[in-house]
């Protein structure tokens, strides 16, 4: 065998590492002040960018000081009209994804 596959679990990775590092340098750009977070996913819906941090530990202190720390970020340099965000808080629901998503496609 010449090739070897990739499962979409590694084939994911591996895309969401090249788009990380390419994101730390637009980010980087960006901010005044140097500093970063990267979402946890972005997306690119009718030519907007959007910023989706979902919040799956919250009922973690540690967590949920940094998402504290995070959303003071978003909101400090003009990113929090294109934040959303999800938790599992009462559970996790595919369909609220969805939801928001044609929402913001519409």
């Amino acid at each position: 065998m010449t090739g070897s596959r990739c499962g979409p679990f590694d084939s994911a990775a591996s895309l969401r590492a090249t788009f990380t590092e390419a994101r730390i340098h637009a980010w980087r750009d960006s901010v005044p002040d140097g500093t970063f977070y990267l979402p946890d996913f972005t997306i690119i819906l009718r030519s907007e960018e959007w910023y989706w941090e979902h919040l799956g530990m919250l009922h973690k202190e540690k967590y949920r000081n940094h998402w504290d720390t995070k959303k003071a970020w978003y909101e400090k340099h003009g990113f929090a009209n294109r934040l959303i965000t999800t938790s599992e808080i009462g559970g996790f629901d595919s369909k609220d994804v969805a939801q928001i998503l044609t929402k913001l496609d519409a």
